[in-house]
């Protein structure tokens, strides 16, 4: 019979985990040991948590958007969130309230990865329907902000739209916003001629400050080892690795707010001497010295890093990753060990190679 955990695991996979955790917990035959049962109920307590903890956050933005005169939409804004796997909540705004509400999202440290004023604003509420913040908190909250229903584009219209770095890349007044529609062929011929394109960037979404260190637990981190973040975001990983365990850490960010971020938190704590921020993007990443390497990255890119880290590394050196939804990182590039890691209202699946 399949482990308890194996089943959590599939379940999470699957975006069922709380109604899986419900089903074992009503069976009388599933949970035949004690500890079996203890952890369904760990898990199920942990999704409600999350969904405790986006209600909350929502109310409170939602709130203070009518505090500034907003028109607060009915609906999908009432309801409660019972059970969540991912600390993301999403609310539904009238078009002529996204101004009120960013000076709100800045005030709580909310990131943003388009503009939010001048022409390329003005544009991006135009063009289109929703966008994404994450707050740099514990939990690395993400909102989803919708004001419009889903703009239907055929294949050309899709081509030619400004995406955010277009609407950045040519500053223009407020009144000029609909020459951004020429912003994206121009950048369209620059990128055939050869002309060095930007990083892209998105939103940027961190470990839970409660999971790293039963990860680090897990990859058996001591103060020893080197670590280094491929995409370290805010460094929250190797400033608490440093923090906790007495280890050399390397962060490495392409991003200069998030960068920013780190050096602060690194300065704060005084960790000057542990923790080295560099900015550089994950195929310049220098990992030859590196005992330990951790990778949060979109699965897509693991798929390719992982077998280049692997020839790369040192023998006996462990990389770990960990992601809720389902890997895919090719034939032959399976981890060695995939283990549920829970926490104080998170929880993820890590995985680890031994090289």
């Amino acid at each position: 019979m399949e482990s308890i955990e194996k089943q959590l695991i599939e379940a999470l996979h699957q975006k069922k985990l709380p109604q899986t955790c419900k089903a074992l917990l009503e069976s009388d035959d599933q949970l035949p040991l004690a500890a079996d049962r203890e952890l369904v109920e760990q898990v199920l307590s942990t999704c409600e948590n999350i969904g405790a903890f986006c209600t909350e956050q929502k109310q409170s933005v939602l709130s203070k958007l009518a505090d500034a005169g907003g028109a607060v939409a009915l609906g999908e804004n009432d309801r409660p969130i019972s059970y969540s796997l991912f600390h993301t909540f999403a609310i539904d705004l009238n078009w002529e309230d996204l101004d009120l509400l960013i000076p709100i999202l800045k005030a709580e440290n909310y990131l943003f990865w388009n503009p939010v004023e001048g022409g390329g604003w003005e544009a991006y509420k135009r063009m289109y329907d929703a966008m994404e913040v994450i707050k740099t908190d514990d939990s690395t909250t993400r909102l989803i902000i919708r004001w419009a229903e889903d703009r239907k584009r055929g294949k050309l219209g899709r081509l030619l739209l400004p995406g955010s770095l277009d609407l950045q890349w040519l500053q223009l007044p407020k009144p000029l916003w609909p020459l951004y529609y020429l912003a994206r062929p121009i950048r369209i011929v620059l990128d055939r001629f050869g002309a060095k394109k930007p990083p892209i960037l998105g939103p940027y979404l961190g470990t839970p400050i409660s999971l790293i260190s039963p990860i680090l637990e897990l990859v058996g981190a001591t103060s020893d080892d080197k670590l280094v973040d491929i995409g370290c975001g805010d460094g929250r990983i190797v400033i608490e690795a440093a923090d906790q365990i007495g280890c050399e850490a390397v962060g490495v960010e392409i991003n200069d707010q998030l960068i920013e971020i780190a050096h602060a938190e690194v300065r704060r704590r005084g960790l000057q001497d542990k923790v080295n921020i560099v900015h550089s993007d994950a195929s310049e990443a220098l990992t030859s010295d590196a005992s330990i390497v951790f990778i949060f990255l979109p699965v897509a890119t693991l798929r390719s890093l992982i077998p280049q880290l692997k020839q790369q590394l040192k023998k006996g050196t462990k990389i770990i990753t960990h992601e809720q939804a389902r890997p895919d990182f090719g034939e032959g590039n399976q981890p060695d060990a995939s283990k549920l890691v829970l926490a104080d209202g998170a929880l993820t699946v890590a995985h680890i190679w031994h090289v």
